[in-house]
């Protein structure tokens, strides 16, 4: 069984021989083990057994994560870098400050204006965009899921392009213009998706942050009017070239996970720990695949092996009943995460992601 082959089995509730795992990791993480474990990065992806190989257009920022996108990126113009402030500025005007470990958007080009007339809008077929998704696809396709990865779906664009506490206040006192903005971005994300497909992609791979730590940002009220309608638009461009749908939404939302599944959710990531993961399972373990779960707040970073097996052996039993589950940290792993945490993450997936008859 293909590692492409294990995951369609997954969503098609159909019988694997073992758990998926996949673990992401940030630049940083990567390097740290490239060095410390003497591997290549594409042995590293071998040795974590990761089932998905992501692709993006060139103006995504995932594309700054491999060497290869981020040069044709910057040559085809699609960021500029600021080197002296450490700021990449993608195509919508945003800036984002990469000193650290992931990124922050610092520069907002709607801040202190909503008119939408002085933003400009990439143009979402430009036949550059895809050029090394399609040899990354090329190369992995046979083995892997390929996994296209349309990420700051709609609301956190906005949010990156308004502000964020901007834009939570206009969905109050200037929804007329909150409501525009979001059509825009529907239009730019629908069309994207559209490219995807076109591209061929596995599974589709939809991104905005919902949650906090212990709630909504959102009041639910307010993400049904707002966000369901407009991602759910997006969502029927693959739906209807039948492509599977994993969405990311950090933080606690258990409230909306039931409209995720009724608009077609296949996959939800990243289920952070701040979810029972019984609960999970109890009210939906039928209708969707689980992807995520271990701790990378305290447990990853700060915990043994020995307790990482334990807390990986839990999260099995719980939510691998009945093997709908991909074994993954809650998480992009950091470079604060041991490397002997890491060895012993992918060592528990190993042992205990084993389907027994």
């Amino acid at each position: 069984m293909t590692k492409k082959e294990r995951i369609r089995c997954l969503i098609e509730r159909k019988p694997v021989d073992r758990l998926p795992g996949d673990i992401w990791l940030s630049n940083r993480a990567t390097e740290k083990l490239v060095r410390e474990w003497s591997v290549t990065p594409e042995e590293l992806m071998e040795r974590l057994d990761n089932h998905l190989v992501m692709v993006c257009q060139l103006d995504n920022h995932k594309a700054w994560e491999e060497s290869s996108s981020l040069e044709l990126a910057l040559r085809y113009g699609f960021f500029h870098f600021e080197k002296e402030k450490n700021v990449i500025f993608d195509d919508w005007g945003i800036g984002w400050d990469i000193s650290h470990e992931g990124i922050y958007g610092v520069h907002h080009p709607l801040r202190d204006s909503d008119d939408l007339g002085s933003l400009t809008v990439p143009d979402p077929g430009d036949s550059r965009l895809f050029e090394r998704a399609s040899q990354i696809k090329a190369k992995y396709e046979n083995e892997y899921c390929i996994t296209g990865v349309q990420d700051l779906t709609i609301f956190e664009r906005a949010c990156a392009l308004r502000g964020f506490d901007n834009f939570l206040v206009d969905l109050k006192i200037n929804r007329q213009f909150a409501v525009k903005l979001l059509d825009c971005l529907t239009e730019y994300e629908v069309e994207l998706a559209h490219q995807f497909v076109q591209l061929g992609v596995d599974l589709a791979f939809t991104g905005a942050d919902f949650g906090t730590q212990n709630g909504l940002i959102l009041s639910l009220d307010d993400w049904k009017f707002f966000i369901l309608p407009r991602l759910q638009r997006v969502w029927e461009v693959y739906k209807s070239a039948h492509v599977p749908i994993m969405h990311h939404s950090c933080g606690h939302i258990m409230d909306i996970i039931p409209s995720l599944i009724s608009m077609g959710c296949d996959i939800l990531n990243p289920i952070q720990h701040v979810m029972s993961p019984q609960e999970l399972k109890k009210r939906f373990g039928k209708e969707v695949v689980f992807f995520g779960g271990i701790d990378t707040q305290q447990l990853l970073p700060f915990g043994t092996p020995e307790a990482i097996e334990k807390e990986v052996k839990r999260y099995i039993d719980i939510l691998g009943d009945g093997g709908r589950y991909i074994v993954s940290p809650d998480q992009c792993l950091m470079s604060d995460v041991p490397a002997p945490n890491i060895f012993a993450l992918v060592q528990a997936i190993e042992t205990h992601g084993q389907i027994t008859s």
